[in-house]
């Protein structure tokens, strides 16, 4: 959408979901049609024509408890990284009865980990682990690797470059050499 409004009128459209009232949604709805923009239009009426989206993106129009909906995250942020997490410490792909039992240890993990949080009063370093330490001691040795290889590289040329200033500073040498003997 960006593409096709101004900026004044970007920044009114992506802020759709923070109408206050069903007449504000009314108002936006009628500034939209006034924009004579039928991208900007399609867009809209994409949402008007499925009826349940804009009851789940603006909360005056929907009818969840305006406490419950205040309580819940505006973006699935949250749920995609635990999902990430959950991927690593316990696999993917797993049979039916692995994944209960991986899932199982991990969490059984994770409550040690609260319990022990709670009593001692001292958290866990999620730094601090042997996978998140072995995988920063590659990447430094990988990083290290890299910058010496390019120096090296980096070297290698300026070499290059040196051997071929003496040369030709060589071939200068025998050219004016020639030229004072044909004189």
């Amino acid at each position: 959408l960006k593409t096709y409004v101004t900026d004044d009128e970007y920044d009114r459209l992506i802020n759709f979901m923070y109408l206050e009232t069903k007449e504000a949604v009314d108002e936006f709805s009628a500034w939209v049609k006034g924009l004579n923009n039928p991208k900007v239009q399609a867009w809209w009426d994409h949402k008007v024509n499925n009826s349940w989206i804009l009851p789940s993106l603006i909360k005056c129009l929907s009818k969840m408890d305006p406490t419950d909906w205040d309580l819940t995250p505006p973006t699935t942020n949250i749920g995609e990284s635990q999902h990430h997490w959950t991927n690593i410490n316990t696999g993917i792909q797993l049979a039916l009865l692995e994944a209960i039992l991986t899932a199982r240890e991990c969490d059984e993990k994770v409550a040690a980990e609260i319990r022990a949080a709670l009593s001692t009063g001292v958290l866990k370093n999620h730094r601090n682990d042997t996978f998140t330490r072995l995988s920063r001691s590659t990447a430094r040795k990988t990083h290290a690797y890299k910058k010496a290889r390019d120096t090296r590289q980096q070297k290698e040329a300026l070499n290059v470059v040196d051997d071929e200033l003496v040369s030709l500073k060589n071939v200068q040498k025998e050219n004016a050499a020639r030229i004072k003997e044909l004189k």
